[in-house]
């Protein structure tokens, strides 16, 4: 069984190498024990080295109005909403649950953007199935158009998670590390032969 803390606990070696004298190495292992994925805890970290370079001052001399800096440098820099609500959890979770410190009473999070996706219709999509050449592109395709699979989870199926006589698929450690089982489409199983 693979355990999903594996990618975690190999994250306390982050690049550049945390040791256990750095001052986010505390933070890597709160993640850990939280139980934050792997892309979290990195994320995380990437977020709070680049705050401490930015504001050149240790994690604790960082005051409110270097948050506030330094989100105004990551707006100046075109960066998204949802990637300054990301940067704020980053550095509130250390700052807040790591370091005990109130640095964020007076920053508020920007509203969140609104997108309305560009769907294709179901002619374009299995248009867009058929003419793939590379049958395992075509399978992948047709896994996350049948079965609803996000892209990471149809690279990462495995043949023992498919049951083609049920028309079903495991989706082992999907978002938010849960199992689930969806459907098998028509299309897929036949690729499947």
């Amino acid at each position: 069984m693979n355990n999903p803390n594996n990618e975690s606990l190999s994250l306390l070696n982050y690049r550049p190498k945390l040791a256990k004298t750095h001052p986010l190495f505390t933070l890597a292992q709160e993640l850990v024990i939280r139980g934050f994925s792997g892309r979290t805890i990195k994320s995380y970290l990437s977020i709070n080295i680049r705050f401490l370079q930015f504001i050149n001052k240790s994690a604790k001399e960082a005051s409110g109005e270097d948050v506030k800096n330094y989100l105004l440098y990551l707006k100046a820099r075109g960066l998204s909403n949802t990637s300054l609500n990301l940067s704020i959890s980053a550095l509130k979770f250390y700052y807040q649950d790591v370091l005990h410190r109130k640095l964020f009473f007076s920053v508020k999070r920007p509203k969140r953007e609104k997108y309305l996706p560009t769907v294709l219709s179901k002619t374009e999509i299995i248009s867009l199935i058929e003419k793939t050449g590379n049958l395992k592109h075509k399978l992948l395709l047709s896994l996350m158009y049948g079965s609803g699979l996000r892209v990471s989870e149809a690279v990462k199926l495995r043949i023992i998670d498919i049951n083609v006589g049920a028309n079903k698929l495991l989706v082992k450690n999907g978002k938010g590390a849960k199992d689930r089982w969806t459907v098998l489409s028509k299309l897929s199983a036949e690729l499947f032969e």
